[in-house]
């Protein structure tokens, strides 16, 4: 498993339920360090390991150090573990920044959509167009309410620094209520060199999307940013089997044991999420980690992998995003 050592050298509360862990890579290796980018965290709690992914919330062009960016979740093993545990000093492992949540041509204007956490990768990026090119940017950020708001001084800042060149709404829904498409209309902008970014929790990105597609912004200018993604095939489309689905499917996530049906062709990460369970997952391509778990039992097919090695599979560790059945009854732990 191809791994980054970084050590954590700051630890900042951005709000009351999110930290900042600004790291400095070790042994001068020199990771990427491109806006829009991931990085998979390798974490090892008392009850095994994991891996969670978390986006990039610094620039190289404003000359930050790497910066990544947690907000507890609810149940969420990993995000509490880092919060609650990490230290200034202490020492973290990465695989390599993977993603393509980035912009086709930096000499267009931007206009974000972002909601909660999701502002994490949009500040990487607008940093680096304010700081290393000559576009306009806007921000649509929605949060619960303004002590939720994550960067709020930093966003602020960046505004009265490039006065004409970034425009930023902060939108709170304890005092407008749930974003609805009208406070949207004003971002839609008929020139063709202007791309549109979401990135937030689903409903939110569902309705903005939904409302961008409506008033016939091409689907090309649309970049989405999901933390909890869909399993696709090697061209980018899903996959839907016809194959019957004889397949059980038992898996542990966060101490609770589900059951899902799958047939010999489906993806098995697939078939979790399209069961509306919220499973750790990023890149759904089999290059990031996030989605790794424990063949407790059975046996499975692992399509395409950048992630584990030899003695990782030997181990029994898999990739759901990248895993199909190869018998009609096997068992997963995301909690090892």
């Amino acid at each position: 498993m191809n791994t980054l050592k970084f050590r954590v050298i700051d630890k900042i509360a951005e709000t009351k339920e999110s930290f900042s862990f600004v790291l400095k890579p070790l042994d001068g290796v020199l990771a990427e360090h491109s806006p829009g980018k991931y990085l998979p965290i390798k974490i090892r709690t008392e009850k095994g390991l994991l891996f969670r992914s978390y986006s990039l919330s610094s620039s190289a062009s404003a000359n930050e150090d790497f910066k990544i960016t947690v907000k507890r979740e609810r149940g969420g093993r990993g995000s509490n573990w880092l919060c609650d545990n990490v230290k200034v000093g202490d020492f973290i492992e990465t695989l390599p920044p993977a993603g393509s949540f980035h912009p086709q041509n930096w000499d267009r204007d931007f206009v974000f959509f972002a909601g909660g956490s999701g502002i994490t990768p949009v500040i990487s990026i607008i940093k680096t167009a304010l700081n290393r090119h000559k576009n306009r940017i806007k921000l649509f950020y929605a949060n619960s309410s303004e002590s939720s708001i994550i960067f709020h001084k930093e966003l602020k800042d960046l505004c009265l620094q490039f006065p004409d060149r970034l425009d930023i709404q902060f939108w709170l829904d304890d005092e407008k209520g749930i974003p609805t498409s009208i406070a949207f209309e004003q971002y839609i902008d008929d020139a063709l060199e202007v791309e549109y970014f979401l990135c937030g929790p689903a409903p939110f990105m569902g309705g903005v999307e939904n409302f961008l597609i409506e008033s016939k912004v091409p689907p090309g200018l649309i970049t989405k940013e999901s933390f909890a993604g869909s399993v696709s095939d090697d061209n980018g489309d899903t996959v839907e089997s016809s194959a019957e689905k004889d397949v059980t499917v038992n898996f542990m996530l966060n101490g609770i044991k589900n059951s899902v049906m799958c047939s010999e062709d489906d993806f098995i990460l697939n078939e979790i999420i399209k069961a509306g369970i919220n499973v750790p997952s990023s890149c759904c391509a089999g290059n990031c980690g996030s989605c790794m778990c424990l063949l407790v039992s059975g046996d499975v097919i692992l399509e395409s992998n950048t992630v584990l090695d030899a003695s990782d599979e030997e181990d029994g560790w898999i990739l759901a995003c990248r895993s199909k059945p190869r018998s009609k009854n096997i068992e997963i732990s995301f909690d090892q």
